[in-house]
């Protein structure tokens, strides 16, 4: 059983992580948000397979196989 101290610091290590998730969530919706902000001539299919890597990245570490 973990003493009071290790609790403390298995709390601090899990909201550490957790934040560091959610700091990577806004880092994955602002480069989304890069492909979108485009003027329709800029458009070109790199920002789509850029795109669709990030998803393919996205659904490995999700688990999510096709």
């Amino acid at each position: 059983m973990a003493s009071p101290n290790q609790k403390a610091q298995i709390q601090d290590a899990l909201i550490a992580k957790h934040n560091r998730i959610d700091e990577l969530l806004k880092q994955i919706q602002l480069q989304a948000n890069r492909h979108f902000d485009l003027a329709p001539d800029d458009c070109h299919w790199g920002h789509v397979g850029d795109l669709d890597h990030l998803i393919e990245y996205l659904e490995h570490a999700l688990g999510i196989e096709h």
